[in-house]
C-alpha cells in the first residue's frame, strides 16, 4: 500500500507530465517573431528574430525587462 510520499511523488510526477506536455505543444506552434520592439519601436536584426522565434522586444528593451 502506497503511503503519503509514494502518493506525493506520483502527484508531482503528473503535474510534470502535464507541464512538459503544454510546453511542447506551444512549442509546436508557429511563433511569429515582431520587425519592430513592441516597446520602443526600434527595428528588431534579424538575427534575433532567427534566434528567438516570437521575439517581441529589442535586446535593449528586454535588458531593461529582466
Amino acid at each position: 500500500m502506497a503511503d503519503i510520499a509514494d502518493l506525493a511523488q506520483i502527484r508531482e510526477l503528473d503535474f510534470l507530465q502535464d507541464s512538459l506536455s503544454a510546453v511542447h505543444s506551444y512549442a509546436d506552434c508557429e511563433l511569429v517573431s515582431l520587425t519592430y520592439c513592441e516597446i520602443c519601436g526600434e527595428p528588431i536584426p534579424e538575427a534575433r528574430r532567427i534566434a528567438i522565434p516570437g521575439v517581441q522586444t529589442c535586446v535593449n528593451c528586454q535588458e531593461r525587462f529582466e
